[in-house]
């Protein structure tokens, strides 16, 4: 009985450092202790008392990313609590796998540990048998 042969590894998607000097840590993510600030509240609407561009190109892009939870906190914050449960359920069944995977060799290590038990023990049983004939053979000359 064999194990089942592993699939390739697929990679898991690499995280970028944001700055040059962040260090990157032997193929671990680098978790950032200070996101980026939200802009001030000036620039995302005309209340503010702040102008937010000549253009008012700038006001468009607040508004698709307010109207994209981009700059809620609650929103982001939920966002980030789901990937961090995603990462783990798939976490825990890589787990599992590998413990099924596990079980299965340590099922095979015994099995083929009795089958060598019994060829030894045949072997030695043979070995014996063989030098008993031969003192027997030699007796009878």
């Amino acid at each position: 009985m064999f194990t089942p042969q592993r699939q390739p590894w697929q990679p898991v998607t690499t995280i970028s450092p944001r700055s040059a000097s962040a260090a990157t840590g032997k193929g671990k993510a680098v978790a950032f202790a200070d996101p980026p600030a939200p802009p001030p509240l000036g620039f995302l609407s005309s209340e503010g008392g702040v102008p937010v561009a000549e253009g008012g190109g700038d006001m468009a892009d607040w508004k698709r990313f307010r109207e994209a939870g981009l700059l809620d906190e609650a929103a982001m914050e939920r966002k980030d609590r789901e990937a961090l449960l995603h990462k783990l359920s798939k976490l825990q069944n890589e787990l599992y796998d590998y413990q099924y995977n596990m079980g299965l060799l340590l099922i095979e290590k015994k099995e083929w540990t009795s089958k060598y038990e019994e060829l030894r023990q045949a072997l030695a049983e043979t070995q014996e048998i063989l030098k008993r004939e031969q003192s027997a053979h030699l007796i009878a000359f």
